[in-house]
């Protein structure tokens, strides 16, 4: 392998990629306590992409120019937009699990992210289409640590009467089929049909 290439990847991944993650986690962490009118759809999706797309572009960027033997190659840059768009997918996905997913399987209580105040982007869309009534109700129980359990299962009936739950289900599946676009390019292989099982397990896994 060309150790300049090896050397250009490893300063990507410990500057520009690592910047970008610490970025990521610490917008969720900001975000959570800030007015949901302090924030647009766009704000959450380019922390969703700083927390999680960005490692998954460089996965991507990083295997490709590997395999290539160069970073300076149409395929690569598709390769590594795709995977950045999946990484988006998964994070939608994973806001979507904390909410309505099997305890038993994710690993965590669903709900936690209520509790947390995470203004994901179902809250938000929820938000978007609630009433003043609906509205102040949803924010008494979101980042409310001792929310109990009949708040939280109150919490989820509006996510999910106010299109926010539909609405995050939807957008993870553009997300994909955007990406899925990318590879259009990349001809048949059995590695190009892993990428688009990959794609597709990402938001339809369950845990």
């Amino acid at each position: 392998m060309d150790a300049e290439l090896v050397l250009r990847l490893v300063e990507e991944l410990a500057t520009r990629v690592q910047l970008l993650l610490v970025e990521g986690e610490t917008l969720d962490i900001q975000f959570a306590r800030r007015g949901i009118d302090d924030l647009t759809e766009p704000d959450v999706i380019d922390m969703l992409w700083k927390k999680t797309g960005v490692l998954y572009e460089f996965a991507g960027f990083a295997g490709a120019s590997i395999g290539l033997g160069t970073i300076n190659a149409p395929l690569i840059e598709k390769i590594a937009t795709f995977c950045g768009q999946c990484g988006i997918a998964f994070q939608l996905q994973d806001d979507l699990l904390g909410v309505v997913g099997d305890e038993s399987q994710i690993g965590k209580a669903v709900g936690a992210d209520i509790r947390e105040g995470k203004k994901t982007v179902i809250v938000y869309r929820a938000l978007q289409n609630a009433n003043e009534s609906q509205r102040a109700e949803l924010l008494s129980i979101l980042g409310h640590s001792d929310a109990t359990h009949d708040q939280i299962a109150r919490a989820v009936s509006l996510l999910r009467d106010l299109d926010g739950i539909h609405y995050v289900h939807d957008l993870s599946r553009r997300y994909v089929t955007q990406a899925l676009d990318d590879l259009a390019d990349l001809p048949s292989s059995p590695n190009k049909t892993l990428l688009e099982q990959w794609a597709s397990y990402l938001i339809d896994r369950q845990f």
